[in-house]
């Protein structure tokens, strides 16, 4: 039991069975019965305030697990607080119901209860961050006509981000109905909407914000070709950027240390991309400025010398600040670094800070208090409790965070293999 927590009487607790078990409406007449008498005494009341019921404050679980009737009881009868935070992760009732998508209770706990819309859970989300993480769009849309904020901001940035993060194009159209201006809304010195869907899957909402937001606000055509997928993909994304009117002479070479795009594109081995910028670049000194010139500039050895040397410094760079970044729990900004950083890292080693950055954002996503920090021992440790519940995927990355943060460690190299073998074993299975 927490601290401030308080355990629930006997009589309390089988009146809680009974609200969880109704089963008609005699049995509802009883149990508000019931609820009426427990409320006259002060010390009941006050027991059920501070209650827990698997795991959480009784009330953040009624709402949490859809048990309508009990959540009503608690809040009609036993009057109790609905702006109480959880000492498990500091989530609200309100919190809960965004999460779930129970529209019904979110109108019932703003309108009739006057909850606090911008409360803030351990990893600083409002309802209006936990709606967009957990993809539940009429909840979003019913806090926005509530009056909830669209710059609030969680480890993932703002809702608006995060909706690009999760590729959810209807919540980003919500956000811009709501604030046209949030399309531009700009954090950590280095992510706009339109930076995360340049580095993410979903074209339909890199093309929406392509044609809303500020396509010249921040470097764009190196971070649509270093991280996309596809020679096709990355070639639909700079059509559209260089119709908005984006200088592909422009990138990022202080704050992302990013090079000039076209040779970006020739290290990918993307030939036809290379066709399509070339007479939209500056020639460089020194190329032969033909498709052909370009592709075998960056296979001379001279220069594949000169850009791993490079590479390594950046490598070094980005690596100190995507950890900062993350020992801060700002893991977009080190999403971010850590995506721009795929063109020039060993991709074994970028695999394992991608799943260190993966592993941190879905604990943050599911409010865990406390938080994991970036020290491994820490992370092993969770990553054998997953074991336990058996969510192997999850054990994986947190396994491979365990390497990328201590490379030399050898107990972790080994149990990397064994969860491996594992993995591919159930996969076999399947």
């Amino acid at each position: 039991m927490m601290e401030g927590d308080t355990k629930l009487s006997l009589q309390a607790k089988k009146w809680v069975q009974d609200a969880l078990l109704d089963s008609s409406k005699r049995s509802k007449k009883i149990v508000r019965a019931q609820a009426y008498s427990l409320a006259r005494k002060p010390s009941s009341r006050e027991q059920f305030q501070h209650a827990r019921w698997d795991g959480r404050r009784i009330l953040n679980f009624a709402v949490r697990d859809g048990h309508r009737f009990l959540c009503d009881l608690l809040l009609e009868e036993l009057k109790i607080n609905p702006n109480l935070q959880d000492s498990f992760d500091d989530t609200t009732p309100l919190h809960h119901a965004a999460a779930t998508g129970q529209v019904e209770v979110i109108e019932l706990l703003l309108n009739k209860y006057f909850c606090d819309i911008e409360a803030k859970d351990c990893g600083r989300s409002t309802p209006l961050c936990l709606a967009t993480l957990a993809g539940r769009n009429a909840a979003l849309q019913k806090l926005l006509d509530c009056g909830a904020s669209t710059e609030a901001q969680c480890f993932l940035g703002q809702p608006i981000h995060i909706a690009t993060w999760g590729g959810n194009i209807t919540a980003i159209q919500m956000f811009h109905k709501a604030n046209p201006d949030v399309v531009n809304s700009e954090i950590h010195e280095l992510c706009t909407p339109l930076v995360v869907a340049s580095l993410n899957d979903s074209n339909d909402c890199f093309k929406y914000l392509a044609e809303v937001a500020d396509v010249s606000a921040k470097h764009l055509m190196y971070k649509v070709i270093c991280r996309v997928s596809s020679e096709e993909s990355s070639m639909e994304r700079v059509r559209i950027l260089l119709d908005c009117g984006v200088n592909p002479n422009s990138y990022d070479a202080v704050t992302l240390f990013e090079g000039p795009p076209i040779l970006c594109a020739a290290k990918r081995g993307w030939k036809n991309l290379v066709g399509i910028l070339l007479s939209f670049t500056d020639e460089i000194p020194g190329i032969e400025w033909t498709v052909d010139g370009v592709m075998e500039h960056v296979s001379s050895e001279l220069f594949q010398q000169t850009d791993q040397e490079q590479g390594t410094k950046r490598v070094c760079a980005l690596k100190d600040r995507m950890l900062r970044a993350l020992k801060d729990k700002n893991y977009l900004a080190a999403d971010i670094i850590c995506k721009v950083l795929y063109v020039d890292m060993d991709r074994e080693e970028w695999d394992r800070y991608h799943s260190l950055c993966s592993f941190l954002i879905f604990y943050g996503m599911k409010s865990m208090f406390p938080t994991p920090t970036i020290d491994a021992e820490a992370i092993f440790a969770l990553s054998w409790m997953l074991g336990v519940s058996k969510e192997t995927e999850r054990v994986l990355l947190g396994v491979k965070a365990c390497v990328a943060l201590e490379p030399d460690n050898e107990r972790y190299k080994e149990f990397l293999v064994h969860v491996t073998k594992m993995m591919e074993d159930n996969n076999g299975r399947k």
